[in-house]
């Protein structure tokens, strides 16, 4: 990722070199998770396109998370280095099983299919972890 700058008196006191890098916490994850959803589902029932409402939600959370975390993230189980991609397909399904619990009707059927099944197992995976 580049350095970032800025523009102003103050440019050089805040290169890249000055500004620490810190990790998103748990809260700060979700509350970033939630604005993408709500996102969604508020460009979805003012009748933009699926695709254009979720590439644009979606971009713009994996942007947020991996200019605070880089390639640091911590998500359930996972907590390695991970490639941008999988970064990416983590907070798309995230975002996807809000959306779904959010605003069902406003998302296509197969993200609603999708989003059923994934809920399914890890209802099952809970379970067997109880026994």
């Amino acid at each position: 990722m580049a350095p970032l700058t800025l523009i102003g008196s103050n440019a050089e006191a805040q290169n890249s070199a000055a500004i620490k890098q810190t990790p998103l916490t748990k809260d700060e994850y979700r509350r970033e998770i939630v604005k993408s959803t709500m996102f969604i589902c508020l460009a979805r029932e003012n009748g933009v396109e699926f695709d254009k409402a979720s590439k644009a939600s979606i971009t713009a959370s994996v942007y947020t998370i991996q200019l605070f975390n880089g390639s640091q993230f911590a998500f359930g189980n996972i907590k390695d280095k991970l490639k941008p991609e999988r970064i990416a397909k983590i907070v798309q399904t995230d975002i996807f099983l809000r959306a779904h619990a959010l605003c069902p009707k406003m998302l296509p059927d197969d993200i609603n299919k999708q989003a059923v099944t994934i809920k399914e197992k890890i209802k099952e995976k809970i379970k067997s972890q109880k026994k």
